[in-house]
């Protein structure tokens, strides 16, 4: 998501750069426009306090990712019942599954935050730390990839009609406001360009409008 952004706000003259934190801390800087752009939201209505634009900046789809060693595969939620589960701390499951497993049985349970999350779910996974980690399935079939781990972790499944639509959020403001227009406009020029589909390219990713 990140070299769409900067190629869509690079090409209007702004230096953009990336700072990693925890979701929590993410949406508060930005609510309070201490920063300008937070990635990776599926539903906007849960957070009020922030702008969007029309369009989307990517897809995902809700994964759980497991050790190869594990014969453990997602059914439905019985198959989760008992099962030590990594979350993003602070992140915005919007989906049944994991809201009725998190009232149910937050014991069960592990949250990561800080940089590089998929990669140190995945090192707990192959040892044992935890049973599975839900992600989105192109970052997880990236990082897999990238990492060589394809011997060692295993895509166990999906939840059920957990395909959404990505947004970034902007700060509340009249600069957010114009920098969600911007976005729009860029998404726009990048995809008529052919840039957007060379960006994806290099994340062996296609343009999820056209999927």
């Amino acid at each position: 998501m990140f070299d769409i952004i900067d190629a869509i706000f690079s090409a209007q003259g702004f230096n953009v750069s990336l700072e990693i934190v925890s979701w929590k801390r993410a949406v508060s800087v930005v609510e309070s426009s201490k920063a300008d752009i937070i990635p990776g939201i599926l539903n906007g209505d849960n957070y009020p306090n922030l702008s969007f634009p029309e369009a989307s900046i990517s897809q995902f789809e809700a994964c759980f990712i497991s050790s190869k060693s594990s014969v453990w595969r997602y059914l439905n939620y019985s198959s989760l019942v008992g099962k030590k589960i990594g979350l993003i701390n602070g992140y915005d499951y919007d989906f049944v599954e994991i809201i009725k497993l998190i009232d149910e049985f937050p014991q069960n349970i592990y949250y990561l935050s800080g940089e590089k999350i998929t990669e140190r779910a995945m090192k707990m996974l192959m040892h044992g730390h935890i049973s599975t980690y839900l992600d989105d399935i192109n970052i997880a079939r990236y990082k897999i990839k990238q990492n060589h781990w394809q011997d060692k972790i295993n895509i166990a499944g999906c939840l059920s009609q957990s395909l959404r639509k990505v947004y970034i959020g902007f700060t509340a403001s009249d600069k957010g406001r114009n920098l969600a227009f911007m976005f729009d406009n860029g998404i726009g020029d990048l995809r008529r360009s052919g840039k957007l589909k060379s960006i994806l390219e290099k994340y062996d990713l296609q343009d999820w409008q056209s999927q």
